[in-house]
């Protein structure tokens, strides 16, 4: 058995989310992941201070990378893609980002370097000729943060769908229409309808579609959907709030193996119970 990860010791000043993100980071590591897609949100307004924060966590993992390929044996890496919290905003406050029609991408400004080319998107492919994986990263926020998927992102996704091997995209808002059911409020929170049959549209031309993986709903669960046979959908839990946790995912020449995992810090672990009350008792069930 691996020896337990390390226990976390935050900054005494920092609230409870804060360490949420360091503890799991530092688990992870623990466990010997090699790649952290971190799927959206990472910040709660894309002010200065919590971008600069969170590129500063995750650099302790590895290297925001810019790399297409990723071998066994490579240094630590990690890709964002960007959340609805993350996206562009407005006011005196952002006035030092860069300007991005009428508002600033304080996001962008601190991860463009993992980005492909003048966008907010990534491909990287991972593993050995005998077993490799394309994760596509998109982005799935319209100006207000609503989930979309324009014809920009689909044509990248497409073009990568070609290189042959098995790819999972991954954005932040779900996809999913079976999902979208059981999604709170149901029906409007993921990516809106017509750009997800879209989506799902061209998922169902390819035969080496391994999965999609969103985050948003900040619960676990899987789906699949109409038109894309028995391709799972996977939305991963919530890091700062219950379920509080993580999700790693194995890679095999024949398959993948996705777990999720409980911060294990006390401290995380005691803001993990107390946050589980919300929705008057009912989070869990639906987390």
């Amino acid at each position: 058995r691996r020896a337990p990860p390390p226990r976390h010791k935050p900054d005494p000043q920092d609230p409870y989310w804060r360490f949420m993100g360091c503890a799991a980071v530092a688990e992870a590591t623990a466990r010997g992941c090699t790649l952290l897609l971190a799927n959206g949100d990472l910040t709660s307004e894309a002010r200065p201070k919590e971008v600069a924060e969170s590129r500063r966590l995750l650099d302790t993992f590895g290297t925001l990378a810019g790399a297409s390929h990723l071998a066994p044996g490579d240094a630590p890496a990690y890709y964002v893609t960007r959340g609805n919290h993350d996206r562009l905003h407005t006011g005196d406050l952002y006035n030092g980002c860069s300007k991005n029609g009428a508002a600033n991408d304080c996001f962008g400004d601190a991860f463009s370097g993992g980005f492909a080319g003048n966008s907010t998107r990534f491909s990287v492919s991972v593993g050995t000729d005998s077993a490799r994986y394309r994760f596509v990263g998109l982005d799935s926020n319209d100006p207000a943060g609503m989930g979309i998927l324009p014809k920009t992102e689909l044509d990248f996704l497409e073009v990568e769908l070609g290189r042959g091997e098995v790819v999972i995209p991954l954005f932040h808002h779900p996809a999913s229409d079976t999902a979208s059911i059981t999604q709170t409020p149901p029906g409007v929170f993921g990516v809106r309808p017509d750009d997800a049959l879209t989506f799902r549209q061209l998922l169902a031309k390819h035969d080496n579609v391994g999965g999609v993986y969103s985050g948003h709903t900040h619960r676990n669960n899987r789906s699949t959907a109409t038109g894309t046979g028995a391709v799972p959908f996977f939305e991963g839990g919530a890091t700062k709030e219950y379920p509080g946790g993580y999700t790693v995912v194995r890679l095999y020449e024949t398959g993948y193996l996705v777990n999720f995992y409980k911060t294990a810090a006390p401290e995380a672990r005691a803001w993990s119970e107390r946050s589980r009350g919300e929705y008057l008792g009912l989070y869990p069930y639906y987390t």
